[in-house]
């Protein structure tokens, strides 16, 4: 059972984070309020002559309230019987249950008018309920058939039963001062929404494992799944591997080499689609319906079918080496299509409409530096490389993400991002321009007379759409060590990301009030000083600019863990076996060129952040250091 309560304000565009990179430096937000006398003057930004719409962070974290509660269980059942020696029976069943709360309070006193939805009061108060339930049942075999031959089976059935409910309410206008309850909201000032589904999955499932001579090895697994989240007429589907491997030292002695695997591996696989993708669909306002999305009664699964190569060798008794290849196809992307009104009326289905492609090298070597009865040291290196493609969209291509980016077009690479481009050459001006009106200035990019910057045009005079990033990349390489000593332990882990894109959406809006650092001109002479109205041209009404795209490159001290284990030959206690110190730090050091605070970019709001990596006002990744204290009896 866990139990959690947080304070914490919001994040991303709008949060106190985003608020203080728009202050001026001179603001005085301590001040006083001349409207009552409060804390924290919510308009000191403004009040210095600055042209800025935002207001005091410091307001906001002061007057408006937020809590969040999360209560969790969870609990497990298992039991197993041995029918033989080779035959074993086991069962499990588990309960996970949450329940979360979240609320926010703004009492009627507010004066902030830039955010008119608190003016008068605010409440908010949302619960958010799950359970998940699953029972398994297996049937397993370990058996030697001959002496040479060995052979694992485990026949597995699974019944998963997952419940979801969502209640909000919310209103403005209070009627009473300092009451936090919805009964204090003034009519027709109410909102309220509420949400369930529930889940049920299938499956049945054999998998069978032969170890022939200790030098051949296959197993083979077929599994049936049955899902409510799949249309009604593919909701059971059967996803299937095989593998197999061959120990090549067992047959040749080769010099140094300790051991030397080759294996292989196909299978499918299947995602689920989101729940309300397969049904009719309506949006709900005030007791009226309209249609939004038109049933699919054969929307079945991603669908992925991988296959994977590799090998492992084992060398000079202290290397041990892995490669592998692997090359997943993901069929049947679930993606929402538009259609034309004659059917029903309705705007759009959800489709098994795209393929993705993604082949991966992957590469580790470890190293044993040194081995002794109290002494161990090794050094492990990690290295891959992924690259990603649409194969094929039957629908027409369309644009996601973050200010809509990221273009999802069949023969396109996943993870490109497209925007407007700054000129850098005079020759790239429409043809039909005087070029001596313009110039290139110290920063390398095409302005007129007024040092405003160009941009590239398309054939009808607008801003064209082209690539300006991409957030594959080039490689990855996490390198990580242990040493051992007696009963001390000491781990260190970095990680090295060489390419991929970042998009500075933080650095660009900060361009919009002139207060990011690249616009002080101060200390320069007169002939290097940029206008103000070359920054303000930049930012470009906040459209995504190549001006603003950055190299994502980073190298880390991403965890040292510290530990020491005092053992019973210490303690000297019949009642304790051990106790255990440890000290972890995490996010330690970062290098890196980015101008940013952290090119792992956190972006709330923006859906998965391995796909869309850009910085929108989302709090840096946190260095933290904690300690722990393990005490066994």
């Amino acid at each position: 059972m866990s139990v959690s309560e947080g304070i914490e304000p919001s994040v991303g565009t709008g949060s106190p984070f985003y608020t203080l990179l728009f202050t001026p430096p001179h603001a005085d937000l301590n001040g006083e309020n001349s409207e009552d006398g409060s804390p924290y003057n919510w308009n000191a930004q403004s009040e210095t002559g600055w042209p800025t719409t935002e207001t005091s962070p410091l307001y906001t974290l002061n007057n408006l309230n937020f809590e969040r509660n999360r209560e969790r269980i969870i609990s497990n059942l298992k039991l197993s019987y041995d029918l033989t020696d080779y035959l074993e029976f086991e069962t499990y069943y588990s309960v996970d249950y949450e329940n979360q709360r979240f609320s926010q309070f703004v009492d009627k006193n507010w004066l902030d008018t830039e955010n008119s939805t608190f003016l008068n009061g605010f409440i908010s108060q949302n619960r958010f309920n799950s359970r998940a339930d699953n029972f398994s049942a297996t049937m397993a075999l370990d058996k030697n058939f001959t002496e040479d031959l060995n052979i694992k089976a485990k026949a597995n059935y699974f019944y998963e039963y997952r419940h979801w409910s969502r209640i909000s309410a919310s209103g403005s206008e209070l009627g009473i001062t300092n009451l936090n309850t919805l009964d204090n909201v003034t009519s027709d000032n109410e909102s309220i929404g509420s949400s369930q589904f529930d889940v049920v999955a299938k499956s049945y499932s054999l998998i069978v494992a032969f170890d022939y001579k200790d030098r051949y090895l296959a197993d083979f697994l077929i599994r049936n799944d049955g899902v409510s989240l799949f249309g009604p007429n593919v909701r059971n589907q059967t996803f299937y591997r095989f593998s197999g491997a061959y120990r090549i030292s067992e047959d040749l002695n080769i010099r140094g080499i300790d051991e030397w695997k080759l294996r292989g591996s196909y299978g499918t696989s299947g995602l689920r689609p989101p729940f309300a993708a397969q049904y009719e669909t309506y949006n709900v306002n005030e007791g009226s319906a309209t249609k939004s999305t038109i049933g699919n009664n054969d929307l079945g699964p991603y669908f992925s079918k991988e296959i994977e190569l590799g090998t492992n060798i084992n060398f000079l008794e202290r290397f041990n080496f892995e490669f592998n290849y692997a090359e997943k196809n993901t069929e049947g992307q679930v993606l929402p299509v538009d259609i034309p009104v004659e059917l029903g009326g309705f705007a759009r289905q959800w489709q098994n409409a795209g393929t993705l492609q993604s082949k991966t090298f992957e590469a580790q070597l470890g190293i044993i530096l040194k081995e002794k009865q109290d002494f161990s040291w090794n050094l492990n290196f990690l290295f891959s490389i992924t690259d990603q493609l649409i194969t094929e969209l039957n629908r027409p291509e369309f644009q996601t993400g973050p200010s809509n980016a990221f273009l999802i077009k069949e023969g396109e690479p996943f993870g490109v991002f497209y925007g407007n481009q700054v000129l850098k050459k005079l020759s790239d001006l429409p043809a039909d321009t005087d070029a001596a009106l313009y110039s290139i200035n110290k920063q390398g990019y095409v302005v007129d007379q007024n040092n405003v910057p160009q941009f590239l045009l398309d054939e009808n005079g607008n801003k064209a759409q082209v690539v300006i990033g991409d957030i594959n990349a080039d490689f990855n390489l996490s390198i990580n060590s242990t040493l051992n000593y007696k009963n001390f332990s000491a781990y260190l882990l970095f990680d090295w990301k060489h390419g991929g894109d970042v998009y500075n959406q933080t650095k660009q809006w900060t361009y919009r009030e002139l207060l990011h650092p690249d616009v002080d001109q101060s200390g320069k002479a007169e002939t290097d000083k940029i206008p103000a109205a070359y920054y303000s041209g930049l930012y470009n009404i906040n459209a995504t600019t190549d001006y603003f795209v950055e190299d994502g490159s980073f190298f880390k001290f991403r965890e040292l863990n510290l530990s020491y284990n005092f053992t019973n030959d210490v303690l000297n206690s019949s009642l304790i076996k051990n106790i255990k110190f440890s000290l972890i730090g995490r996010n330690l050091i970062t290098i890196s060129n980015y101008s940013g605070v952290d090119p792992e970019v956190t972006v709330l709001g923006n859906g998965d952040q391995t796909n869309f990596m850009f910085d929108g006002f989302g709090y840096p990744n946190f260095t933290t250091i904690t300690g722990g204290l393990e005490i066994n009896f």
